[in-house]
């Protein structure tokens, strides 16, 4: 017989986390296009900073599109009248149903033009959206724009995304709204799991995954390395010393146990 050291040992909470690497990016990028079709009469932004929601960034000149909305609002006063007097003619009598119908649709077209007519000059007037920062400009004081140019280029950096990806093993472990930890030099922030694609990259079978955290005052820039540490749930286990870690004839890493004086190997998967 052969005598042995052991140490009794007791299961512990253990918590498992999950480590990647990925980058910041802002939760909305857009491009803000002209509806309309006219001169830069005024320029009232500056890129690289932030505006609220409503400011207004540039006007294009409206001036033929106030013509243009006196015009059509007396058109529509004159189809009107004319509809007015059809439908009490048509009324007693002395208008048919053809002519009255030809009225009432004469009506509505100056209608829908007058309404057009005041888009048009409301859209003169360039807004932001929603808060955010200009990030890139595309025109200037005096530029003729057409319908369909880009005037300004916004991101909004608050909440920020970081994004990264994980393998088929890992991603059954994150779930939706789950903590994680996102470190970016030397900030640490937490944040959520907003975001978990359902099919994987078809080269690298990984699947994207998306962090939302908080970023007042932007101080945290799109495009930023980022470490993002996600704890899953405790699981029981223990902590067994590196000193009782051996391996066997066979070579295998594992450790010993004693279950009524008999000695058991099991390997460490």
């Amino acid at each position: 017989d052969k005598k042995v050291v052991v140490k009794k040992l007791q299961k512990e909470s253990f918590t498992k986390t999950l480590k990647f690497s990925g980058f910041s990016e802002a939760s909305r990028i857009v491009i803000i296009k002209s509806q309309v079709e006219g001169k830069v009469s005024s320029k009232s932004f500056e890129k690289g900073k932030f505006y609220k929601a409503g400011s207004q960034l540039v006007l294009i000149d409206p001036e033929d599109k106030i013509a243009r909305l006196k015009e059509m609002e007396a058109l529509l006063n004159q189809r009107k009248k004319e509809y007015e007097v059809a439908e009490s003619l048509f009324k007693k009598g002395f208008r048919s149903e053809l002519k009255l119908t030809k009225s009432r649709t004469n009506f509505e077209n100056a209608l829908a033009q007058y309404e057009k007519s005041q888009v048009d000059l409301n859209n003169t007037k360039v807004l932001i959206p929603f808060d955010s920062t200009i990030d890139d400009s595309f025109v200037e004081l005096g530029d003729y724009v057409k319908k369909g140019d880009s005037i300004v280029k916004i991101v909004d950096l608050d909440p920020l995304h970081i994004n990264l990806t994980a393998n088929e093993n890992d991603i059954n472990k994150i779930k939706l709204n789950q903590n994680a930890k996102v470190i970016i030099g030397e900030k640490e922030i937490n944040g959520k799991i907003n975001f978990i694609s359902k099919t994987s990259d078809k080269e690298t079978r990984n699947f994207r995954i998306q962090v939302e955290i908080k970023n007042p005052n932007n101080q945290i820039f799109s495009g930023l390395s980022s470490e993002i540490e996600i704890n899953l749930n405790p699981l029981p286990a223990f902590f067994i010393p590196s000193s009782l870690v051996t391996l066997n004839d066979e070579g295998k890493l594992g450790i010993k146990s004693v279950n009524k004086n008999i000695v058991k190997f099991h390997p460490i998967k």
